[in-house]
């Protein structure tokens, strides 16, 4: 039986974003959400959860597209950083998302590395895939969304 992970594909305003399941700590409804306006780099709010003061961030403005419209289906979606060794990082971040992720369990034989344009050469992006032959899903750099986020959050 070959290895498989168990995914989170997170369904964004005009792209797909692929995580590890274990970084995915919580979902949190649109309606708890507060956005700021004219924020940077992404940087669209922030999100009160279990005592902490979680940055929200927009991935697809992070990377560069246009900030999603939001609405009521509208979601955050709390992340655990992969190390807690830089005190200096926040332990956790929001992305926001159009609905509730969807869990994969995945093998090697149903990815393929692709080339996605502009998106395929970001730092935020570590890759980019091609899951079951159809659906692009981008695989963030964690260690980078981190950092960036904790400087823009500064």
């Amino acid at each position: 039986m070959s290895d498989t992970i168990q995914c989170m594909l997170l369904s964004m305003y005009e792209q797909q974003l692929l995580l590890p399941a274990s970084v995915v700590v919580d979902i949190i409804n649109g309606r708890e959400l507060d956005i700021v306006v004219d924020a940077q780099g992404g940087l669209i709010g922030k999100v009160q959860w279990r005592g902490w003061t979680v940055p929200l961030l927009s991935f697809e403005a992070a990377v560069g597209d246009t900030i999603p419209k939001f609405n009521m289906q509208t979601k955050a979606i709390v992340l655990h950083a992969l190390s807690e060794d830089d005190e200096e990082l926040l332990p956790y971040i929001a992305l926001t998302a159009q609905k509730d992720p969807t869990p994969l369990v995945l093998g090697e034989a149903q990815l393929k590395v692709v080339d996605y344009g502009e998106h395929s050469s970001h730092g935020l992006v570590n890759m980019n895939i091609q899951i079951n032959g159809d659906i692009i899903a981008a695989i963030p750099n964690f260690e980078a969304l981190m950092t960036y986020t904790h400087r823009y959050w500064q």
